[in-house]
């Protein structure tokens, strides 16, 4: 599903991400992100693949900034990346939780969306 953020701010303009299946049945996490202007960082700060119990939804694995660099761009006004994630259960429910981040030497923001 595709959508923006309603909430702009002065280090974050637009955001959204999409989940899909790949073609060897793995995830993709696709996500997409535009600033107002160029930003020392800009992308996504952590990933959290959650997976559904059938009572609530269970943090499978996080992938975080640095440990995976490919989450973020430097002195970029727009990054976007895939993030492929295999899963552990591949018939169950999954979704994806990503803490957008923009950050200049004036400050930071962050956004959260769920895909």
């Amino acid at each position: 599903a595709f959508a923006s953020s309603v909430r702009a701010s002065k280090y974050l303009s637009a955001y959204h991400a999409t989940m899909f299946e790949t073609s060897d049945g793995n995830i993709g996490i696709y996500f997409n992100v535009i600033a107002p202007r160029k930003m020392e960082h800009l992308g996504v700060s952590r990933i959290s693949v959650q997976r559904y119990t059938g009572s609530y939804w269970r943090t499978e694995y996080n992938y975080t900034y640095p440990e995976t660099p490919e989450l973020q761009g430097e002195n970029v006004g727009r990054y976007s990346a895939t993030i492929v994630y295999e899963p552990q259960y591949p018939s169950s429910e999954y979704r994806a939780v990503l803490t957008f981040y923009g950050a200049d030497s004036t400050g930071s923001d962050t956004g959260v969306y769920t895909t």
